[in-house]
């Protein structure tokens, strides 16, 4: 068994999720492991930097959200003593910070992205990751479907399968067939699901957010302060209705492919495959329900069907709650921009009155 570490799965932006054309070197990217720490299963259709932020946002938030808050702290501190500089402010009677501003939000999505690149500067990440093209011999027929028959052995090393979710997840054999052996081999161990375009809305409603707040920088010495503001964050929170209002939309089609969902629809690259797969779950039905011996492989695919629509599918929109971020996310970017921003202002209060809790540079 072999198996990638993280690091050099999302180094570079990722580019290893370029091609489906697995090569030499992209074998070479992986290496034989006992354990697999997260099973990526994804559908080759979807472009590259889609999957990409999907996994930043799942596997480099924690961490580039605690450098961040740091950071923040750091700042914070400086702004309080009158260590960074000022501008003047036409709201204000005093100047005003502006780094924090600038510098937060900008440094959490830049570790967000950035993170294992930094990471692969000094040693790999400890978390081992399956990718079809890394991890399976592509350069000879014969040794690429030997690889792709020992799928199930894959996944019961794996501690974890990470989906790449997306509107065509559900149309595509191979990606069934691969939530189909995970859920027959152990359906108790955690599967994360990631919606593709979770990421997106994320990403892009942080720089709306900070954009709200930056934009203000370059006029606060001759513009009324709040003015401009309220405006910047009506057109900010215009943006972010129609990334929600996409989302939803998305959670929406989402349900419904769910709710429509049949195995026998799926696509298939090569259709030589397809009865291979449709026995191959069959079988995985059969030994995980229990299921009569005599079972035609038509009635256990229905009952792999009825899985999907019902059990999967609540599992899933139970994941992503009402809210679709946790509450970390909204924390975190609340923080870093509400709290920088309350930062700026100190950095030109007047420190009089504050007693000896503040030390004000020459």
């Amino acid at each position: 068994m072999r198996g990638s570490s993280l690091s050099t799965i999302l180094r570079r932006g990722a580019t290893v999720f370029g091609s489906s054309a697995g090569s030499a070197s992209t074998y070479a990217l992986s290496k034989p492991v006992d354990r697999i720490d997260a099973f990526l299963s994804h559908n080759w259709s979807v472009p590259g930097y889609l999957k990409y932020l999907a996994l930043t946002l799942h596997f480099n938030f924690d961490f580039a959200a605690l450098l961040s808050l740091i950071v923040l702290a750091g700042l914070g501190t400086a702004s309080f003593l009158g260590a960074l500089p000022t501008m003047e402010n036409k709201f204000h009677d005093y100047p005003v910070g502006y780094l924090c501003q600038t510098i937060c939000v900008p440094f959490f999505i830049c570790m967000m992205l950035c993170l294992r690149d930094i990471q692969y500067c000094f040693r790999d990440s400890r978390i081992n990751t399956f990718l079809d093209v890394c991890c399976i011999d592509q350069t000879d027929a014969d040794t690429k479907r030997r690889g792709i028959e020992k799928l199930g052995a894959f996944l019961k090393i794996s501690d974890t399968v990470v989906v790449l979710f997306t509107d065509v997840y559900l149309m595509k054999l191979w990606t069934v067939y691969e939530l189909a052996s995970f859920l027959a081999l152990d359906p108790t161990r955690k599967l994360a699901v990631v919606p593709v375009f979770k990421a997106v809305v994320f990403f892009l409603g942080s720089i709306a957010l900070w954009m709200c707040f930056i934009c203000t920088v370059p006029f606060i010495a001759v513009v009324s302060f709040w003015e401009l503001r309220s405006i910047l964050a009506g057109l900010t929170i215009w943006v972010i209705v129609i990334l929600l209002r996409f989302w939803a939309r998305q959670k929406k089609t989402m349900r419904r492919n769910f709710k429509l969902f049949t195995i026998k629809n799926c696509c298939c690259a090569d259709e030589n495959d397809r009865k291979v797969v449709f026995d191959n779950i069959a079988v995985l039905m059969k030994a995980m329900y229990n299921l009569p011996t005599d079972c035609s492989t038509d009635a256990a695919l229905d009952d792999f069907d009825r899985l999907i629509q019902q059990d999967l599918s609540e599992k899933l929109f139970r994941t992503l709650g009402n809210l679709t971020f946790g509450y970390r996310h909204l924390a975190t970017l609340s923080l870093l921009v509400y709290c920088a921003d309350a930062a700026d202002e100190l950095n030109g209060l007047p420190k009089e009155g504050l007693g000896n809790l503040a030390v004000v540079p020459d």
